[in-house]
C-alpha cells in the first residue's frame, strides 16, 4: 500500500499533464543558523534499518546501533516499509496464504505488533487469523512475543503509529494505567505541596510521588518544579507535555462516551 499510493498519485498527475512531484518539502539546508534538536530522521538509511528490523531486535536496540532514538526508528520504518520476503517457514506460509486478509504479511505483523504495540488478540480480531497462529508466526520470524501487562494493545495504537505523536506522549502511554497518572499530574500545578495534592486526590503521598516518578522515567523529562511561592508548577517541558497530551485525553474521553452510548439499552 505504501508503494501503491505514490504510484497511483504519480499516474493521476501524469494523465492530467501535471509535472509537479507527488510530495515535496523544503530541504533542511534551506534553513540556516538553527541547531535542530535530536537526530535527523533522514539520516537513517532504510538499507541499514530493514536487516535490523528483520533480525527481531527491539526498536531501542536498533536505535542504539544506529545512533538515534526508538521514535526515529519507528518513523523511518513507517516511511520506508521493508520489502516482502518469500515465505520460508510454515508459520510464514500460513500468513502468506491469508494474504487476502489484513495480517497476511509478516512485515505488517511486525509493524502492527512490535512497532505500534497492538495486542495479538486485537490483531486476530481484525484479521480473522487465530491469535495462536499469529504468535507462532511472530516467533518464527524473530518477533519477541509479549506476555502479561506488556501484551496489551498500546492505548494510542488505534489512532496512529508512534511517529504520529510527540515521543513523550507515546512513551507516557506505554505503561498500564498511564491515563490515570497523566490526569493526576495535570491536577498538580498550583497545589501547595505534593502531600496536599495527594490528600485532595484521595490517595497516599507515596503513591502519587511514585506515579510522577514513573511518568518522568518513561518520558525522559522532568515534569514538575517548585515555584518561588513554593507551589507546584510544571517545568517548560512539563507544560509542553501538557499541551501535547490534552487533545489525546479529550479524544480518549470522547471515544469512551461513544462506546457507552453504543452499548446503551433502549427504554
Amino acid at each position: 500500500m505504501a508503494g501503491f499510493l505514490p504510484q497511483q498519485a504519480s499516474s493521476l498527475l501524469s494523465h492530467a499533464g501535471i509535472s509537479e512531484p507527488v510530495t515535496w518539502e523544503p530541504p533542511f539546508g534551506w534553513v540556516t543558523g538553527i541547531t535542530w534538536p535530536g537526530p535527523c530522521p533522514g539520516d537513517i538509511s532504510p538499507a541499514d534499518l530493514h536487516p535490523l528490523i528483520g533480525s527481531g531486535l527491539p526498536a531501542r536496540a536498533i536505535a542504539a546501533r544506529l545512533g538515534t532514538t526508538a521514535e526515529h526508528i519507528r518513523l523511518t520504518a513507517a516511511r520506508h516499509p521493508a520489502p516482502h520476503p518469500p515465505a520460508s517457514t510454515p508459520a510464514q506460509a500460513a500468513l502468506q496464504q491469508a494474504a487476502n486478509r489484513p495480517g497476511g504479511d509478516p512485515h505488517w505483523l511486525r509493524e502492527q505488533y512490535q512497532l505500534r504495540r497492538r495486542s495479538l488478540k486485537d490483531i486476530a480480531a481484525e484479521t480473522g487469523i487465530p491469535a495462536a497462529t499469529l504468535a507462532a508466526a511472530a516467533r518464527n520470524t524473530g518477533i519477541p512475543v509479549r506476555h502479561g501487562t506488556n501484551s496489551h494493545t498500546h492505548p494510542l495504537a488505534s489512532t496512529g503509529p508512534p511517529g504520529a505523536f510527540p515521543p513523550a506522549v507515546w512513551n507516557a502511554f506505554t505503561r498500564p494505567n498511564a491515563e490515570q497518572r497523566i490526569r493526576r499530574l495535570l491536577t498538580l500545578p498550583g497545589q501547595p505541596s505534593l502531600r496536599h495534592a495527594a490528600r485532595h486526590l484521595g490517595i497516599d503521598h507515596a503513591t502519587l510521588a511514585r506515579q510522577i516518578r514513573q511518568l518522568e522515567d518513561v518520558t525522559g523529562i522532568t515534569l514538575l518544579r517548585t515555584a518561588p511561592d513554593l507551589t507546584i508548577t510544571l517545568t517548560a517541558d512539563g507544560e509542553q507535555f501538557a499541551r501535547d497530551v490534552h487533545p489525546i485525553l479529550e479524544s480518549l474521553t470522547r471515544s469512551r462516551k461513544s462506546k457507552d452510548g453504543n452499548h446503551g439499552t433502549s427504554p
